[in-house]
């Protein structure tokens, strides 16, 4: 069964400080906490990108970090990359064959991607992590790599290229791993369960002294304004507001500021002092960042004196992501802003006891206490972790928030046999005693740890570098709190998992069950490894045709190399048939089974008879092992005609024609179905076009019984913003091409291959083939939707609303929605970033 670590505690953003480093049995190659400046770190922009990076308050580490704020991902009608934007530190030394892990701790102000890179400084040669999905809270990223050849000008990057979001970085160790035949798996993270909200109470730091502290001026409606800080406050000058014969409203000059987290049934208070040079009205809103979802307060007259003007209220549902807003549309008068909080109800200018001061946020951390009326060494402390693993890795920042010193106590049952006292001037293990340099962490503040146990042998690490080896200890449980009884710690991050060998010995199983903890049904997992396991896409079967076996695809965390296994239907005899060097996180190798079910397609790297290294499909026979090369990019095999299905959209001289391509079983009989040209000239959207930086051809399907096929024409912006996604059908042989739909994602056919379904913006439709009978089936409009066999049922993960993290059953005539399990997907990790339950 799976174990589960429990944390009590919350997570919030603060303030914490790096320990003196030691020597230690990782050699750490490089720690930065940003305390000083971002020295050997610069910002590189490329393709006309812009954007900044400066030093900030607030670290997770420290009192300080940096942070990076793309504004621009690239120049117009040029390529969109990660690499665009991205953060680079200057060469280090790296070499072959040595494990690594380079770790950082991050945050954004709103959900966003980015990927670590490390790269050689001369030569095209790199290693690179999955995306990784960060949020509003601090966590700890990883990325496990191992080098091919030596790097001995290895440059580090943390490429923001994808988003506009800001993000701040802390904490960057890259270390040597102290395990190289144990890597994660099984993550648990403590965020979700313990803390809710990043912050509870919430403030805009908002003199607008010497900046606008992130507060922007939107117009919409063809309305001109401008914005500028004048005398220490914000000035909003509106010179035309709506285009003409355009509806006027206040919202078309508006200021809005970053995110914030705000919860249902919490009184808060939203207040700004405003003034203009006559009278005029204003007024304060919030809206959801992530839908259409809007909060307004009253309107304010606004006069030629200073006034505050509040708004009180209280919401329904939570708003995890809530754009604080003042509308100014009502009037050309300018309007002055100074002074914008919001809080909850009843806190004044100062922090009310128990919160602290962090950048633009009070934070109301939870306290660690125990209870102190017991005699006995767990007097005051608090149960942190049970049920811990064999090999276990758990990282924490704790808060002091003035506390004399931290203690983490170690054992089995009710019986804790090893204390660990944290303080000011060093640390005690036992009876053994540590020194920490003056210069490092001080009583009261905050402090990282980690604690460790890989192969019976344990250590715990403070501050990232001062490494302590544990004495032998049994310790299945471990607590956590305050040496001095009365007081208490805040834990603002935790993370926790289990440490598996990365041995995979064919024949073995490793097959669990357990009940789901929301609908109480049987789930059977049936991989448990640090391996990445993956199969092909929530359209393309894992099993295979008749059903006794289930093929998948692996790789260690931050590598493309890939296994291609073949397990027994119920998890048993794990075999690896083939290997490949194209894995990718989303989707592994791409593995699709042969109709016949005696091969397998999967994607990889191999040599053309000119001995050049391109890009295609392998299939390897299961009875013989034998390969073929194919230099095609298989998207879809059809398991009625055996016939193989691509598209081609590169935009060079020499690249086949834009368009879909089939071809026989062995890659013979090339034939190209539908010209991208063709399909453009039917598109109902012709006109947005000229505005797509990409325009092609994506996840094109053959229907069930091979006689049509399902060509998807999408494009998007410069800043990836979907402007077109339309589905179109042909004949299996491309002929009466036809528009059937828009859509906005993941489409599948119906198993009568006569019907297809794909998300919309309001919900789920079905329609015909020949685009007639569009029809609703749910307002459930997310996931990735596939059909029972018999067309009556579609299942489907959901990952927001009622249903967030969970899969769904959905009866494909009423609509009807029963929830079948919960889906705890896990993002921004080393082995599991991008999970999808397909």
């Amino acid at each position: 069964m799976r174990r589960t670590l429990i944390l009590l505690g919350g997570l919030l953003v603060c303030a914490a400080c790096q320990v003196a480093a030691e020597p230690a049995d990782r050699p750490v190659v490089l720690a930065e906490s940003f305390e000083g400046d971002v020295a050997g770190w610069r910002l590189v922009l490329n393709r006309g990108a812009e954007g900044d990076m400066a030093g900030d308050d607030g670290g997770v580490l420290g009192s300080r970090c940096a942070r990076v704020t793309p504004r621009l991902l690239n120049a117009p009608d040029d390529r969109q990359l990660s690499t665009n934007v991205h953060l680079r530190y200057e060469t280090l030394e790296l070499r072959a064959g040595t494990p690594y892990v380079l770790s950082a701790w991050l945050r954004s102000d709103g959900r966003r991607p980015l990927r670590i890179k490390v790269r050689r400084n001369s030569v095209e040669e790199s290693v690179s992590s999955g995306p990784m999905e960060i949020g509003p809270t601090w966590e700890r990223f990883e990325f496990a790599f191992a080098l091919p050849i030596d790097y001995p000008d290895g440059v580090p990057q943390i490429l923001l290229g994808d988003s506009t979001r800001p993000v701040w970085i802390d904490a960057v160790t890259i270390a040597e791993a102290s395990a190289a035949d144990l890597a994660p798996a099984d993550y648990v993270t403590f965020a979700q369960a313990l803390a809710g909200p990043s912050a509870s109470l919430v403030r805009f730091v908002s003199d607008f002294e010497d900046e606008t502290h992130a507060w922007q001026l939107r117009l919409n409606r063809g309305a001109e304004a401008e914005l500028a800080c004048e005398d220490g406050n914000l000035c909003v000058t509106p010179s035309a507001l709506s285009a003409p014969t355009d509806q006027q409203y206040p919202t078309n000059v508006h200021l809005y500021a970053p995110t914030v987290s705000l919860r249902a049934g919490i009184e808060y208070v939203f207040s700004a002092r405003l003034r203009s040079d006559g009278p005029r009205a204003a007024s304060l809103r919030l809206r959801a960042a992530d839908g259409p979802g809007t909060v307004g307060g009253p309107e304010f007259e606004v006069g030629e004196t200073w006034g505050r003007h509040e708004w009180t209220f209280t919401l329904d549902e939570d708003m995890p992501e809530a754009v604080p807003q003042v509308l100014a549309g009502y009037d050309l008068r300018p309007l002055w802003i100074d002074d914008v909080i919001l809080a909850e109800a009843g806190v004044g200018d100062e922090p009310p006891e128990g919160c602290v001061a962090r950048g633009r946020l009070w934070l109301r951390p939870e306290v660690v206490a125990g209870d102190v009326s017991e005699a006995g060494p767990l007097s005051g402390l608090v149960e942190l972790a049970t049920d811990l693993p064999d090999s276990v890795r758990v990282h924490l920042a704790v808060d002091m928030f003035g506390a004399d010193g931290l203690r983490l106590m170690l054992g089995t049952g009710d019986a804790p046999n090893l204390a660990i006292d944290i303080a000011g001037d060093g640390v005690t293990v036992g009876d053994a005693r540590h020194e920490i340099s003056p210069a490092g962490w001080r009583a009261g503040e905050a402090v990282t740890l980690t604690l460790e146990r890989l192969d019976s042998a344990s250590r715990l690490i403070v501050g990232e570098t001062l490494e302590l080896a544990l004495p032998a200890t049994d310790f299945t449980r471990a607590w956590i709190g305050s040496t001095t009884p009365g007081q208490g710690v805040r834990v603002l991050a935790a993370e926790g998992y289990e440490m598996l060998p990365t041995e995979r010995p064919d024949g073995s199983t490793e097959r669990e069950e357990f009940a789901d903890p929301i609908t109480g049904r049987r789930v059977v997992r049936l991989t448990h490894s640090p391996f990445n396991d993956k199969h092909a896409y929530y359209d393309i079967s894992p099993w295979s045709p008749d059903g006794s076996r289930i093929a998948f695809s692996s790789a260690l965390p931050g590598t493309r190399d890939a296994a291609i296994h073949v397990m027994d239907a119920d998890g048993t005899d794990i075999r690896t048939i083939a290997e490949g060097d194209s894995f990718s996180m989303h989707t592994g190798a791409f593995p699709i089974w042969a109709p016949d079910g005696r091969s397998i397609y999967y994607h990889t790297h191999f040599e053309d008879d000119g001995g050049a290294r391109v890009s295609g499909t392998a299939r390897v026979r299961l009875e013989t092992g034998e390969i073929d090369h194919i230099p095609l990019g298989v998207r879809q095999v059809s398991w009625a005609t055996g016939r193989l299905l691509w598209m081609e959209n590169g935009r060079d001289e020499d690249d086949p024609v834009r368009g879909l391509y089939s071809a026989a079983p062995d890659g013979g009989d090339v034939t190209l179905l539908c010209r991208t040209t063709d399909i453009e000239a039917l598109s109902p959207t012709r006109e947005m076009h000229d505005r797509c930086a990409k325009l092609g051809l994506t996840n094109c399907k053959w229907s069930p019984d091979g006689s049509k096929v399902m060509v998807v024409l999408v494009g998007y912006d410069g800043r990836g913003s979907q402007l077109v996604k339309e589905i179109y059908i042909a004949d299996a042989d491309g002929g009466d091409l036809r528009f059937v739909m828009t859509f906005a994602h993941h489409h599948i056919w119906h198993p009568n291959s006569r019907q297809v379904i794909g998300n919309c913006a309001d919900g789920l439709y079905i329609v015909n083939a020949d685009g007639t009978g569009r029809r609703k089936i749910t307002d459930l409009a997310q996931g990735h939707p596939s059909y029972s066999p018999d067309g009556s049922m579609i299942v489907t993960d959901c990952y927001g609303g009622e249903y967030t993290d969970m899969l769904v059953l959905i009866d494909a005539e009423t609509g009807a929605v029963e929830p079948l399990c919960s889906v705890p997907t896990v993002h921004g990790r080393s082995h599991e970033t991008g999970t999808h339950p397909h």
